[in-house]
């Protein structure tokens, strides 16, 4: 009986990370910073930095991320 929750789990966070993905993607056009990121899809610096690479995003300086160009 433990499969079912475990996949319910895992699915709740994927579509948690999916949601705050496309979030990401939006206040990358008007924010850089990683602090004001952070608060903006509430996580801690290591989601939010993993989340930024999954999405194609470089760091320009130490505490700024931009969106890549396709």
């Amino acid at each position: 009986m433990r499969f079912p929750f475990m996949t319910m789990r895992a699915v709740r966070k994927t579509i948690l990370e999916w949601r705050q993905k496309r979030k990401l993607r939006r206040l990358l056009r008007r924010i850089q910073s990683i602090r004001q990121l952070e608060k903006g899809i509430g996580a801690d610096r290591a989601t939010t930095e993993r989340l930024l690479v999954a999405l194609g995003a470089k760091k320009s300086t130490l505490k700024e991320w931009t969106l890549k160009r396709s």
